[in-house]
């Protein structure tokens, strides 16, 4: 999938305080890739503008999150100012998608097995004899 290339600067946008050598516009165009894939099997967006915007903040959560295991591997700790940022990424994340979701999601972003595996709801509708 190509993207529009102000997706990229977007995503930049929110890695403020992410070194700009650490993450080329190839990798977040990777991100973007993968932020699409998962947010295809689990968003059902009302438009593509709200779409793209879960896209972006998806994108740069996971690029977040990438970029703190890798400091804490280098560090051998938690990286607290990091730990932050893909925290608030992640609820925000969580709270973009949730009302459009396909499947029901944990706020960790995981799909919840016991909603998914819990009895359907079922609605019948029956004619009426309304005129």
């Amino acid at each position: 999938m190509t993207f529009d290339p102000t997706l990229i600067f977007s995503v930049r946008k929110l890695l403020n305080d992410m070194p700009v050598d650490y993450i080329s516009d190839d990798i977040i165009y990777q991100i973007l890739q993968q932020a699409d894939r998962w947010l295809e099997q689990v968003l059902d967006p009302p438009d593509d503008v709200y779409r793209n915007h879960c896209l972006v903040i998806t994108a740069a959560y996971f690029a977040y999150e990438t970029y703190l295991i890798g400091l804490e591997r280098a560090a051998g700790t938690a990286v607290t100012p990091s730990t932050f940022t893909v925290e608030e990424l992640r609820r925000l994340v969580y709270l973009l998608i949730k009302p459009y979701a396909k499947l029901p999601l944990k706020p960790d972003l995981t799909v919840d097995d016991e909603q998914l595996s819990s009895a359907p709801v079922v609605i019948d509708l029956t004619s009426s004899n309304l005129s």
